[in-house]
Protein backbone atom coordinates (compact mmCIF):
# COMPACT_ATOMS: atom_id res chain seq x y z
CA UNK A 1 0.00 0.00 0.00
CA UNK A 2 1.17 3.88 -0.55
CA UNK A 3 -0.29 6.04 2.28
CA UNK A 4 0.13 9.88 0.46
CA UNK A 5 -0.11 12.07 3.12
CA UNK A 6 -0.24 16.00 2.99
CA UNK A 7 1.97 17.86 5.25
CA UNK A 8 1.88 14.89 7.58
CA UNK A 9 -1.51 15.27 9.40
CA UNK A 10 -2.26 11.78 9.04
CA UNK A 11 1.46 9.42 8.66
CA UNK A 12 2.74 11.46 11.30
CA UNK A 13 4.85 14.59 12.05
CA UNK A 14 8.32 15.22 11.45
CA UNK A 15 11.17 12.99 9.39
CA UNK A 16 9.52 9.58 10.38
CA UNK A 17 6.29 7.89 9.44
CA UNK A 18 3.94 7.53 12.47
CA UNK A 19 3.88 3.70 13.96
CA UNK A 20 0.46 2.62 13.20
CA UNK A 21 0.43 3.05 9.29
CA UNK A 22 2.63 -0.11 9.79
CA UNK A 23 4.75 -1.28 6.59
CA UNK A 24 2.45 1.00 4.20
CA UNK A 25 4.67 3.61 2.11
CA UNK A 26 4.34 7.07 3.42
CA UNK A 27 4.90 9.60 0.68
CA UNK A 28 4.95 12.93 2.73
CA UNK A 29 4.08 16.00 0.59
CA UNK A 30 6.29 18.57 2.41
CA UNK A 31 4.90 21.25 0.65
CA UNK A 32 1.49 22.40 -0.46
CA UNK A 33 0.51 22.22 -3.93
CA UNK A 34 2.42 19.26 -4.54
CA UNK A 35 0.37 16.63 -3.01
CA UNK A 36 -1.24 15.84 -6.43
CA UNK A 37 1.89 15.26 -7.82
CA UNK A 38 3.09 12.89 -5.52
CA UNK A 39 -0.63 11.59 -5.61
CA UNK A 40 0.68 10.78 -9.61
CA UNK A 41 4.15 9.56 -8.78
CA UNK A 42 2.65 6.85 -6.06
CA UNK A 43 0.17 5.54 -8.41
CA UNK A 44 2.99 5.16 -11.36
CA UNK A 45 5.98 4.04 -9.30
CA UNK A 46 5.01 2.18 -6.03
CA UNK A 47 2.15 -0.35 -7.79
CA UNK A 48 0.06 -0.01 -4.67
CA UNK A 49 -3.47 -1.14 -3.87
CA UNK A 50 -4.66 1.47 -1.48
CA UNK A 51 -3.62 5.07 -1.75
CA UNK A 52 -4.98 7.14 1.54
CA UNK A 53 -5.02 11.10 0.89
CA UNK A 54 -5.86 13.81 3.12
CA UNK A 55 -8.15 16.45 1.82
CA UNK A 56 -8.61 16.94 -1.95
CA UNK A 57 -9.53 19.60 -3.10
CA UNK A 58 -7.79 21.21 -5.86
CA UNK A 59 -8.59 20.63 -9.92
CA UNK A 60 -4.92 19.27 -9.90
CA UNK A 61 -5.70 16.79 -6.62
CA UNK A 62 -8.84 15.85 -8.62
CA UNK A 63 -7.26 14.64 -11.80
CA UNK A 64 -4.89 12.67 -10.10
CA UNK A 65 -8.05 10.87 -8.23
CA UNK A 66 -9.36 10.03 -11.72
CA UNK A 67 -6.56 8.89 -12.97
CA UNK A 68 -6.16 6.35 -9.48
CA UNK A 69 -9.17 5.24 -9.97
CA UNK A 70 -9.11 5.01 -13.55
CA UNK A 71 -6.00 2.81 -13.08
CA UNK A 72 -8.36 0.51 -10.97
CA UNK A 73 -6.33 1.59 -7.59
CA UNK A 74 -8.64 1.87 -4.28
CA UNK A 75 -8.78 5.65 -2.84
CA UNK A 76 -9.37 6.83 0.51
CA UNK A 77 -9.72 10.59 1.19
CA UNK A 78 -11.32 13.25 2.69
CA UNK A 79 -13.02 16.13 0.66
CA UNK A 80 -14.56 19.23 2.33
CA UNK A 81 -17.81 20.39 1.72
CA UNK A 82 -21.50 21.15 3.30
CA UNK A 83 -22.77 18.15 2.61
CA UNK A 84 -23.11 15.93 -0.34
CA UNK A 85 -24.71 17.19 -2.68
CA UNK A 86 -23.00 20.56 -2.39
CA UNK A 87 -20.41 18.66 -3.83
CA UNK A 88 -21.90 16.91 -6.58
CA UNK A 89 -22.60 19.92 -8.16
CA UNK A 90 -18.90 21.83 -7.05
CA UNK A 91 -17.20 22.57 -10.29
CA UNK A 92 -14.16 21.62 -9.20
CA UNK A 93 -14.62 18.71 -7.33
CA UNK A 94 -18.49 17.85 -8.01
CA UNK A 95 -15.93 14.89 -10.83
CA UNK A 96 -15.24 12.85 -7.68
CA UNK A 97 -18.84 11.79 -7.14
CA UNK A 98 -19.99 11.82 -10.67
CA UNK A 99 -20.70 15.35 -11.21
CA UNK A 100 -24.21 16.61 -12.31
CA UNK A 101 -25.97 17.66 -15.24
CA UNK A 102 -29.65 18.28 -16.45
CA UNK A 103 -31.09 16.19 -19.47
CA UNK A 104 -34.32 16.81 -21.31
CA UNK A 105 -36.65 13.50 -21.67
CA UNK A 106 -38.65 13.19 -24.22
CA UNK A 107 -42.51 13.38 -24.06
CA UNK A 108 -42.91 9.46 -23.80
CA UNK A 109 -40.14 9.38 -21.18
CA UNK A 110 -41.48 11.69 -18.98
CA UNK A 111 -44.74 10.43 -19.23
CA UNK A 112 -44.03 7.67 -17.90
CA UNK A 113 -42.41 9.23 -14.96
CA UNK A 114 -43.94 9.50 -11.57
CA UNK A 115 -43.63 13.44 -11.42
CA UNK A 116 -43.84 13.42 -15.27
CA UNK A 117 -40.98 15.58 -14.82
CA UNK A 118 -39.10 16.25 -18.24
CA UNK A 119 -36.01 17.85 -16.88
CA UNK A 120 -33.88 15.34 -14.56
CA UNK A 121 -30.25 15.22 -13.23
CA UNK A 122 -28.03 12.67 -14.64
CA UNK A 123 -24.07 11.98 -13.23
CA UNK A 124 -22.06 13.15 -16.33
CA UNK A 125 -19.80 10.42 -15.64
CA UNK A 126 -18.75 7.55 -12.91
CA UNK A 127 -17.72 8.41 -9.76
CA UNK A 128 -14.77 8.18 -8.27
CA UNK A 129 -15.73 6.83 -5.02
CA UNK A 130 -17.92 4.20 -5.08
CA UNK A 131 -19.03 4.72 -1.41
CA UNK A 132 -18.77 8.05 0.74
CA UNK A 133 -19.26 8.85 4.72
CA UNK A 134 -20.86 12.46 5.28
CA UNK A 135 -20.25 13.75 8.51
CA UNK A 136 -22.77 16.53 9.03
CA UNK A 137 -22.38 16.85 12.85
CA UNK A 138 -19.41 15.09 15.33
CA UNK A 139 -21.79 12.33 16.39
CA UNK A 140 -23.82 12.28 12.90
CA UNK A 141 -22.51 10.41 9.95
CA UNK A 142 -24.72 9.18 7.01
CA UNK A 143 -23.21 6.32 4.78
CA UNK A 144 -24.18 6.13 1.00
CA UNK A 145 -23.17 2.74 -0.03
CA UNK A 146 -23.77 3.87 -3.43
CA UNK A 147 -22.97 7.18 -4.77
CA UNK A 148 -24.36 7.16 -8.11
CA UNK A 149 -27.48 6.60 -6.39
CA UNK A 150 -26.97 9.16 -3.90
Amino acid sequence: SSLVVCISEIGGAGLEPHYAIGSARWMPVGKPGMQARIMLEAVENQSPHVIIVDEISTAEEVNAARTIAQRGVRLIATVHGTNLAELINCNERGTLLGGQTNVTLTDKAASMRRDKRKTVPKRRREPVFEAALELQERERWIYHPDTISA
